[in-house]
């Protein structure tokens, strides 16, 4: 274990966020993360995002082809870059939205090698993609937990966008409802956190990933 590694594992930080007021929207900006990353959200198979930025907002998702690890070349995944590839070929690409992603904890984590190892145990991704993006920058990583909601479908007028969100014209949620329910929420919250806090031991006692 380098010097540094108590350091970095002091900058670990779970944040919970208590919701003090409804989410009906309306939202003129949305997330937009590469299909069968939201696939996954959407049938709360995953809660979590990795991401070099932090998210602060509930943001409706888009799923699109999109790559969302590749830097600022624009081009889209594989479905090799997913732990089901076979799924991830299945995926297509719709005109509406239907999940809001609504941000209540975070991970801040250093740039190192164990992050891609983590990425894969909490994410959809393939441990080889999310590499070669982690090694591609240089500031701290953001494991973000959401909670994804579904709400009535619908078609947002996309007028503008970047490499992470597509301005919409505004459009209101509905019908919000949880994707999974609260007590496997709960579950899930203390399943992340104990599995950040097994990386964390694990290399702050000196070995090479948990196991």
């Amino acid at each position: 274990m380098h010097r540094g590694m108590q350091c970095h594992m002091n900058n670990i930080k779970p944040v919970r966020l208590v919701l003090k007021k409804p989410l009906s929207g309306p939202y003129d900006r949305l997330l937009r993360r590469p299909g069968p990353e939201v696939l996954a959200l959407g049938a709360g198979e995953t809660t979590a995002i990795l991401r070099g930025t932090r998210l602060r907002e509930p943001l409706p998702l888009w799923g699109a082809h999109a790559a969302c690890y590749y830097g600022k070349r624009g081009h889209g995944w594989s479905p090799e870059d997913f732990a089901d590839p076979q799924r991830a070929r299945a995926w297509e690409q719709g005109d509406t939205v239907e999940f809001l992603a609504v941000p209540t904890g975070y991970f801040k984590l250093p740039n190192e090698d164990w992050v891609s190892d983590l990425a894969a145990e909490l994410t959809p991704w393939n441990r080889t993609v999310v590499e070669k993006w982690r090694q591609a920058i240089e500031q701290a990583l953001w494991l973000r937990v959401l909670r994804i909601y579904r709400f009535r479908p619908s078609k947002p007028k996309l007028h503008n966008n970047t490499a992470i969100n597509i301005k919409s014209k505004p459009f209101q949620t509905s019908s919000l409802a949880p994707v999974i329910s609260d007590s496997e929420f709960r579950a899930r919250l203390a399943d992340i956190q104990a599995t950040v806090e097994r990386y964390a031991r694990s290399l702050v006692a000196g070995g090479d990933r948990p196991m």
